[in-house]
């Protein structure tokens, strides 16, 4: 019976509490300061179409644009060598993950878009994101068949979302492709 009492006393209190620091939070965070006004981000040493960024960043999700088998200049990577291909792209995705605040291993899902796809070129993919991103918890994929892609040269473009698991990620999980 007392601890009743005790409750019914606490519990107005705690509540009003809780509310007063969901109005200072309401204005673009939750959490621990994590802001959920969408973010830019860009990596340093990947390409990137003028005034775009290569991704957006909102609360703990990040949406990677789709990353292009491209170096730092712009140039393909490995072309006419789609496992080369899909290698740089995914470094690409990884660089980005990494100013993003995360690591390759928190994308759990990606597209990836192949030029005139066959079965072969499934396999050649699949095995590549396997092992550019966790293998122990691979993501949602699916692969696409295109007939071009918005660089001469490229066969291969990798779209991707991924889910942080908070702000100072675990680097035991950060696998560098």
């Amino acid at each position: 019976m007392r601890y009743a009492f005790l409750l019914s006393l606490l519990l107005p209190s705690a509540v009003a509490a809780q509310s007063n620091q969901r109005g200072r939070g309401s204005a673009g965070q939750f959490g621990a300061g994590i802001s959920i006004v969408p973010q830019a981000v860009v990596a340093p040493d990947v390409p990137v179409l003028e005034g775009l960024p290569h991704a957006v960043k909102t609360g703990l999700t990040v949406y990677v644009s789709a990353m292009l088998p491209l170096d730092s200049v712009g140039r393909v990577v490995g072309a006419g060598d789609l496992a080369a291909e899909t290698r740089q792209a995914i470094s690409n995705l990884a660089a980005v993950m990494r100013a993003a605040r995360g690591v390759p291993g928190d994308v759990v899902r990606a597209i990836v878009y192949v030029r005139d796809l066959t079965p072969e070129k499934v396999a050649i993919v699949r095995t590549a994101v396997l092992d550019g991103l966790d293998r122990a918890a691979p993501p949602a994929l699916t692969v696409v068949g295109v007939s071009a892609l918005a660089v001469p040269g490229a066969d291969v473009a990798i779209e991707a979302t991924a889910q942080l698991r908070g702000e100072f990620p675990d680097r035991s999980r950060d696998r560098r492709p």
